[in-house]
């Protein structure tokens, strides 16, 4: 079980590196790779005490009956599948993900800024662009808003 849980970490923190790294530049790169590793590092260092909390929670939550299923589920050809194409499944997964962040960045940023004023910096991280010399400002709300930054 560790050597499937290292394995699926793996391939989970280099999908997350290898998407979201695409459209920045060589240094942002080789910072995003040293962050994967750590992170990948950290994760297989934690991988017996994953494990033991999956235990758990699989306890706490499933019938000794739903278990059993379970298991002849995944003992099953059908189970034995999803199980070899779950890696590169959730890589592809990651890949559109990360396509669709810069999406959802906007539209957030497109909720948050209606409701409080938003600071230049946080217009620029939302938008992922240079802020506005005007941007729209903010709706008035119950949250006091920031001053301009210069």
């Amino acid at each position: 079980m560790d050597a499937i849980m290292t394995g699926a970490f793996r391939n989970m923190v280099s999908g997350v590196t290898a998407s979201a790294s695409q459209s920045l530049s060589a240094d942002r790169q080789a910072r995003m790779k040293i962050i994967g590793e750590a992170e990948g590092a950290a994760l297989e260092k934690l991988v017996p005490q994953i494990v033991d909390s999956m235990v758990n929670g699989y306890a706490r939550n499933f019938s000794e009956q739903e278990l059993s299923d379970i298991l002849a589920f995944y003992q099953s050809p059908s189970g034995r599948s999803m199980v070899a194409k779950t890696p590169q499944f959730m890589q592809g997964m990651m890949v559109e993900m990360a396509a669709l962040m810069p999406q959802i960045r906007r539209d957030m940023g497109e909720d948050v800024c209606a409701k409080i004023t938003c600071t230049a910096a946080e217009r620029a991280a939302f938008f992922g662009a240079e802020p506005a010399k005007n941007p729209p400002q903010g709706t008035p709300s119950t949250t006091p808003s920031r001053p301009p930054t210069p």
